[in-house]
Formats: C-alpha cells, sequence, structure tokens
C-alpha cells in the first residue's frame, strides 16, 4: 500500500483549493517545491500530485531553479498510478466485489464533482455570453463550487415557476414558517410570486 501521510493528504486538499480559487501559478509552484523538499524519502506521492504538476510544470522554471525543477521532476516520475497491492490480487474464478467510493475514478484524471463546475465555468467565459459571465461571478462571489447545487437549484426554479401552489408554499416554509397570519405584511413572502430568471435556467442548460 502507499505509504502517504496524513499532513501530505492534508496539503493536497488544500492546494487543490488554492487551484480551484485561482491562486497564482507560482504560489502552487513554490508551496509544491517546498513540500518535495521537506518530504521523507521513504513517503511516496499521491498520484493526484502528478496532475498538478502537469498543469504547472510550463510555469515553473519562472519560479523555482532548475536543480529544484528536476527534483520535482523525479519525485513526480516515483508516482505509482496504480496500487501495486491491487496487482496481487487473485480471482481464480471465485466471485469478487470491489467496493469504490468517491474519488476512486479521481487518479485517472476525470474530474471530481467539486472540480467540474469550475472546468465548466472557465470554458463559458470563451464563449462570451453575457448571462453566464453574470452567473459564474455571482456563484464565483459566494462560494458555489458543486454542480449538483447549481442543477438542483436550477430544477427546483423552473419547476415552482409553473407551478403557483408550490411557489407559495416554498415560500411559506422559508420565509414564514412561525409567523401568525395577521402579522404579516399586505403581500408577504409566501404570496407573491417569485421573479424567477429564465434566462439563468436556459444558461445553465445551455452550459
Amino acid at each position: 500500500m502507499a505509504n502517504i501521510s496524513d499532513s501530505q493528504k492534508r496539503l493536497l486538499r488544500r492546494v487543490q483549493t488554492e487551484i480551484k480559487r485561482g491562486y497564482p501559478a507560482g504560489y502552487i509552484i513554490e508551496h509544491f517545491a517546498r513540500f518535495i523538499g521537506e518530504k521523507p524519502k521513504e513517503e511516496d506521492l499521491d498520484p493526484q500530485w502528478r496532475e498538478i504538476w502537469d498543469k504547472y510544470q510550463s510555469y515553473a522554471p519562472r519560479y523555482i531553479p532548475s536543480p529544484v525543477f528536476r527534483r520535482i521532476e523525479e519525485a513526480v516520475q516515483t508516482i505509482q498510478v496504480v496500487d501495486e497491492e491491487i496487482m496481487k490480487i487473485k480471482v481464480d474464478g471465485e466471485k469478487v466485489v470491489f467496493l469504490l467510493g468517491a474519488g476512486a475514478s479521481a487518479p485517472s484524471g476525470i474530474p471530481e464533482v467539486n472540480d467540474l463546475l469550475p472546468e465548466l465555468w472557465k470554458r463559458a467565459k470563451k464563449i462570451g455570453r453575457d448571462d453566464l459571465d453574470k452567473l459564474a461571478s455571482w456563484c464565483d462571489e459566494r462560494g458555489i463550487v458543486n454542480i449538483e447545487d447549481l442543477l438542483t437549484a436550477a430544477y427546483i426554479s423552473n419547476f415552482t415557476a409553473t407551478n403557483r401552489g408550490i411557489t407559495s408554499l416554498l415560500g411559506y416554509f422559508l420565509f414564514s414558517i412561525g409567523r401568525r397570519a395577521e402579522e404579516e405584511e399586505e403581500y408577504p413572502p409566501y404570496r407573491r410570486r417569485p421573479s424567477v430568471s429564465q434566462v439563468d435556467v436556459s444558461s445553465i442548460g445551455f452550459l
């Protein structure tokens, strides 16, 4: 099994978060270089470091000296994408069940759920549509990076916009629970028809 410390796992998660937030390439590279310099020789590298290095390798010569660059290259080359323990499994006609958890496909380069939306926003910006740019900025300002949250909100918005009863109930549960009817304003939230932006919902469909 790979020998990966908890501190390396924490650092990897931190760097991945910094990448999602758009930290400069130099910051990511220097972070990685310092880690490689301090890492015990007997400790393995998580396969996800290879993806990070492949992404920022071309920028590295601007920020780190050649010896450090070569050291990182050598370290990345030692990464084992496939765990050797898997190769030792013998089936021999027996029924075998593999239990895979979330993120099992990450070493293959397939985006995880939290990586998918930021990648789509990058591509959307190249299209030059104001509705997509506006939605991307709104999500970015509020730290919304999960595409499932976006799709769920779009589905609910689109569905409730065509069903006044559900719209009213949602307004009641979200804004009015626990209030007495006589305390409501003349047009309380649960009696109003919300202004749902069909443009934004269609933008998500396009994206």
